[in-house]
């Protein structure tokens, strides 16, 4: 009996040791100072993209001249390309653990964005993301799981400019429960579980720009349109009680 029990120890011991993480947590995997690179969202990748050269638009280039553009943005625009990286800063903690699904958390921009010059997203501008979806580690080693997308940023003069944001984060899986499980039984994979995933405050993120975004500006008017000191906000425009 106490050679069945010993042979039944050194496989489970031989099965934890030669299986590993297919992922690691964020929290332990993570320097809060290196920016996790995002990537596009998938379901923004199943959309059917507008074709520029399709005959539609070519007949509203001709027939409107003004209208004329260079890929999708106007003639003579200026625009931010696609590709450009965009560093961001978190503020407040996520996790897979208390940070539910559909709710929002904010970032804000680590430096200035220049184009030709001028300061078109300020250092510190806010930025809003939201968590996709969101579970808890659970039993049998299984990690927390926490997806959150980042959509867009406002430029000065309020253009949206699409972003990749999307992270798909998982924490790290106990790979001791899988091997009790499927060796000794299911009590023993009950009780073990998986980490979760956190992102605390600072940590970084690198956005990209999804395409490229008509900033609707000339070089002449750029300065003016970008200028810092002009009150932005909501604007209401109130007649006074009788």
């Amino acid at each position: 009996m106490k050679r069945k029990y010993y042979m039944i120890a050194l496989l489970v011991s031989a099965l934890t040791a030669s299986l590993s993480p297919s992922t690691v947590d964020a929290k332990q995997g993570h320097d809060i100072n290196v920016a996790i690179k995002t990537t596009i969202n998938p379901a923004l990748e199943k959309q059917p993209q507008e074709n520029p050269n399709s005959i539609s638009n070519r007949v509203k280039d001709i027939v409107s001249p003004k209208s004329m553009t260079i890929g999708t943005i106007p003639k003579g625009n200026l625009y931010i390309p696609k590709d450009t990286p965009i560093t961001l800063e978190l503020t407040q903690p996520i996790s897979s653990k208390k940070s539910k699904k559909n709710t929002s958390f904010v970032l804000r921009t680590v430096d200035n964005l220049i184009l030709n010059g001028t300061i078109i997203i300020p250092k510190g501008e806010e930025v809003r993301g939201k968590v996709i979806d969101s579970h808890g580690n659970g039993m049998f080693g299984r990690g927390g799981r926490l997806i959150i997308d980042i959509p867009s940023i406002k430029t000065l003069n309020n253009v949206t400019i699409p972003l990749n944001g999307y992270v798909n984060g998982y924490g790290s899986d106990d790979t001791g429960a899988v091997a009790v499980t499927a060796v000794v039984s299911l009590v023993g994979g009950f009780f073990m579980r998986g980490e979760n995933i956190y992102y605390e405050p600072g940590q970084l993120f690198t956005v990209t720009v999804q395409k490229d975004t008509d900033l609707e500006v000339t070089p002449e008017t750029l300065a003016q349109a970008m200028d810092q000191n002009k009150v932005r906000g909501q604007s209401l425009e109130v007649k006074v009680a009788n």
